[in-house]
């Protein structure tokens, strides 16, 4: 990864804050090194995948980046009803509680206000789907959903509704994102209902 970091030592500081609350995550993910907490290998993932996606991502990015889950457990989806519009509301205070919590690890960090501002735009996606580095970020987002979440989706979820839903995840992925998605190592399964909810054949 080739980026530019105006100053290495702030940068470390604030990427290490903003990890050691996601290894506050009491729940539990299982990777190649054992349980790990949930958004600290969701962040570890993203990273990766925007590192994939962009040779040079810019400081901003990455900040984002890390910061896009910050305490997301701290409001679980099951405190909201199960309707559309719940969701929408439960996904609208979630960005704004992450691009409040990575403002305030920034400022402690004394980042200007510039990049302040930037990366909350980032982390609210408000900026989608003019700026190319929020669709970098719904990007990386789409292909980790895909890599590492569907097949738990899908179990649980009446296929109609898991078809619906790859659709929008596809229809919001740029066609290099796409390319990457046909390309992920999914179960027979997944891969599946990738083909039929985007028509492709077999």
């Amino acid at each position: 990864m080739d980026v530019i970091i105006m100053d290495a030592r702030r940068y470390r500081a604030a990427t290490d804050a903003m990890l050691r609350v996601h290894a506050q995550d009491p729940r539990r993910e299982r990777d190649a090194d054992g349980e790990q907490p949930v958004e600290l290998l969701y962040t570890r993932r993203l990273v990766a995948w925007i590192d994939r996606l962009e040779s040079a991502p810019s400081e901003e990015l990455l900040l984002a980046a890390h910061g896009l889950h910050l305490s997301r457990w701290t409001i679980p989806r099951d405190t909201y009803p199960r309707t559309r519009q719940a969701y929408h509301d439960w996904r609208d205070r979630l960005r704004a509680l992450h691009a409040d919590e990575t403002e305030a690890v920034l400022r402690e960090c004394l980042y200007d206000d510039a990049t302040v501002e930037r990366v909350r735009a980032l982390v609210l996606r408000s900026t989608y789907p003019d700026d190319p580095e929020s669709r970098l970020i719904e990007d990386a987002v789409s292909l980790l959903l895909l890599e590492r979440q569907l097949g738990e989706f899908a179990a649980k979820t009446e296929r109609p509704k898991t078809l619906r839903v790859i659709r929008r995840v596809w229809r919001r992925m740029t066609p290099r994102a796409q390319e990457l998605a046909l390309s992920l190592p999914l179960t027979p399964d997944g891969a599946r209902l990738v083909r039929e909810a985007i028509g492709a054949s077999e």
